[in-house]
């Protein structure tokens, strides 16, 4: 397992040869849109982009990654350290046309 990204609040994306990013989140989505991503089941998800947008700036939070087909594991090792997740898969659409997927877990709560 290794960092994938880091998420610091200002303005813009910042990419790493190694594909490992500094993401630079701005606060501009309105409620209008969180409420639209609420709506389509994408509740964890708007409250996360809530958290994010009403946070100071600077540093927020970091991702991890692996090479594993999936997060089976690391979701065990959260479990049974008695936390709370939510797990969701991921697509987009890179500049160059090619699609990614990819699974990603959002913890809760990792402050105690």
């Amino acid at each position: 397992m290794r960092i994938s990204h880091i998420l610091y609040k200002v303005k813009d994306k910042i990419w790493f040869e190694d594909g490992s990013f500094i993401e630079i989140f701005s606060d501009s989505l309105s409620g209008f849109v969180l409420g639209l991503l609420k709506l389509f089941g994408k509740k964890s998800m708007a409250n996360k982009f809530s958290f994010y947008k009403n946070a100071d700036y600077g540093f927020m939070e970091y991702a991890l990654e692996t090479d594993a087909l999936d997060l089976e594991k690391e979701n065990n090792i959260l479990k049974k350290l008695g936390y709370k997740f939510n797990s969701m898969q991921m697509k987009k659409k890179l500049e160059n046309g090619k699609k990614i997927k990819w699974k990603i877990t959002f913890p809760y709560d990792l402050t105690r």
